[in-house]
């Protein structure tokens, strides 16, 4: 359940944000939950020692860094003038 938590999040923000977006103080939460979660729910798998539990650890960490990442993108772009 840990694991799908970040893309959990950001389709409720996505999903409940007006035309402007979410602020960009709730951006950098989720973006703040999404890396805590990512190493979280990797690390619990990596400690099964299967194969399985590591493929999917991987992914799973593969996943939630590239959410991480565009949530912190969008909130860097969000406070910037163009």
């Amino acid at each position: 359940m840990l694991a799908f938590l970040p893309a959990t999040l950001a389709l409720a923000i996505g999903m409940t944000s007006g035309q402007s977006g979410p602020p960009r103080g709730v951006l950098w939460a989720v973006c703040v939950v999404s890396v805590a979660s990512c190493f979280t729910s990797s690390f619990l798998l990596f400690r099964r020692k299967t194969g399985w539990a590591i493929a999917v650890g991987i992914l799973f960490l593969l996943l939630n860094a590239a959410i991480s990442f565009f949530v912190g993108c969008v909130a860097l772009l969000q406070g910037m003038k163009f």
